[in-house]
């Protein structure tokens, strides 16, 4: 077979999946200085580190297009020596993209010598297009010399770019100093009774108020995936809250011209910052999210204002302890760096298994007696027991499933419970004693072959509940077959209490209460 053209390789460069063969690596370098020099460059990358050697010889040579697309490629291999030492050759090129190429891939090393090189070259440089990339790379790599050079650095007026890539240096530089210090979120310490978001999955917010009132907390409303109450800390106390996803602080927006000084406002406002500070261990680390992702701009300009107004905060976006989420008319301030307790439990998992949320919300409808028999026929990794032992009182806990591999995953999750687990069929199995309560979350059918499979299986599982539920039982469990399922249910002498939909995650089933 006749080699490839260079055209012939540029184009199957394109192809994200194609990794050149080790033969035709020299053939494809050239195409870095060519018109797809970004598909090339990728695709010399997937071939792995072969492609390094070949590169560095080719770079002393190489005419001033052809370095710059080097450059960059070296750049991708910052833990190799050989590597870094041609960057650093490079920062002293006569041809300008090669210099900013160099920068650039020097930018990803940050071992020793490549900040006092790259302030170096910063000092000769030539222009401002070269010291924008300079300035990038220190504040990726630099430490204290850089941040005390840039911070001599001015930008003209009407260079809004390198001000801005000054700004970001000095902040990265500025968490690099923090991020000596350990920020740790207390869980322990009181705080004075605040609004408070949980968030919650869709058709699960009822249920959450009710969990919540139990709890004491005050005043409180729903609103979409939410549950907006007032309670007081610590935050440990929270998490008895085993319906909601996570929590957080809500803080509203003032009134201000722009949507960032309201932000701003908000988030250093006095009381906001010593509360955080209160709750914090060490730097009070936080990260923004706007309703449209990403904006570089925005997120610049409120980090700024905030640093000179509450020094305490800290804009860390790799190492948060705070997520700062920017909504219509308010702040959500959740503590991300704050490990959940709650299902530590979970050692073992299976496909389809229910999420604990979920689980916590059909004990909490199903209600506490002491005198429950409960059996969870379709056990999976035995959520629903767990969440039902940790309600409260029960006399006995069974579960079964047709797969022994879901039966040991339950078997380690409920390690610490007295539990009866076996493999059994929910058509048939029939407990020791009468049940109390069925709980559980049972196929939803997108695994099932047959077209009608799910409505004959959960068919013939209700008129088995039907003979081995005792009087006054009751059947709390996700039905994906909604009002087809409650009239089956009534079929079957069942009395149907419908709580409506729920988001299982990308679809949803109906919760229901059968007595």
């Amino acid at each position: 077979m006749p080699a490839r053209s260079l055209s012939e390789l540029e184009t199957l460069s394109r192809d994200p999946s194609w990794v050149p063969a080790k033969k035709e690596l020299a053939a494809l370098l050239p195409g870095l200085a060519g018109a797809e020099a970004e598909a090339v460059e990728r695709a010399l990358f997937r071939a792995g580190p072969a492609v390094l050697s070949l590169a560095l010889a080719e770079l002393s040579t190489a005419a001033p297009a052809l370095r710059v697309g080097l450059c960059r490629l070296v750049g991708r291999f910052p833990a190799d020596p050989a590597a870094k030492a041609a960057l650093l050759g490079r920062l002293q090129d006569d041809d300008a993209r090669t210099r900013r190429a160099a920068a650039r891939g020097l930018g990803k090393c940050g071992d020793a010598g490549v900040e006092s090189a790259l302030l170096a070259a910063l000092d000769v440089a030539v222009d401002d297009a070269e010291r924008k990339v300079l300035v990038e790379a220190l504040g990726k790599v630099g430490g204290a010399a850089a941040r005390a050079r840039l911070a001599t650095l001015q930008a003209g007026k009407s260079d809004k770019v390198l001000a801005a890539k000054l700004a970001d240096a000095e902040a990265r530089l500025l968490r690099e100093d923090v991020r000596a210090d350990l920020s740790t979120i207390r869980a322990d310490l009181p705080f004075a009774p605040r609004r408070l978001r949980f968030t919650v999955r869709r058709g699960l917010e009822r249920i959450l108020a009710e969990e919540l009132h139990a709890m004491g907390a005050e005043k409180i409303e729903l609103a979409e995936e939410a549950v907006i109450a007032t309670s007081g800390g610590p935050l440990e106390k929270l998490f008895g809250a085993r319906i909601a996803l996570h929590f957080g602080f809500v803080v509203p927006l003032p009134r201000g011209a722009t949507r960032e000084a309201r932000v701003i406002d908000a988030l250093a406002a006095p009381d906001v910052a010593s509360l955080l500070t209160s709750l914090t261990s060490g730097p009070v680390r936080y990260r923004l999210e706007w309703p449209a992702g990403h904006q570089r701009a925005a997120t610049r300009a409120v980090v700024e204002a905030v640093r000179a107004r509450a020094p305490a905060l800290v804009n860390d976006p790799r190492s948060t302890a705070w997520e700062v989420v920017v909504r219509n008319d308010e702040l959500e301030i959740w503590p991300r760096g704050l490990v959940d307790p709650r299902f530590a439990y979970r050692v073992a998992d299976v496909p389809a298994s229910s999420h604990p949320t979920i689980a916590a919300a059909l004990c909490r409808v199903a209600g506490l007696r002491g005198d429950d028999v409960v059996w969870d026929p379709f056990v999976g990794a035995g959520a629903e027991l767990v969440e039902r032992a940790r309600l409260g009182p029960y006399a006995e806990l069974v579960g079964t499933d047709t797969d022994p591999r879901a039966i040991e995953a339950a078997r380690k999750n409920l390690a610490n419970l007295s539990v009866h687990l076996s493999v059994g069929d929910a058509r048939t199995f029939r407990p020791t004693h009468p049940v109390t309560l069925i709980v559980t979350n049972p196929p939803m059918g997108r695994r099932i072959k047959e077209k009608d499979g799910i409505t004959r299986l959960l068919s013939d599982a209700l008129a088995h509940f039907r003979e081995v539920l005792a009087p006054g039982g009751r059947v709390v469990w996700l039905c994906p077959l909604f009002g087809d399922g409650a009239k089956m249910a009534r079929a079957f002498g069942f009395s149907v209490e419908r709580r409506g939909p729920v988001d299982l995650g990308g679809f949803s089933a109906e919760l229901q209460v059968l007595t």
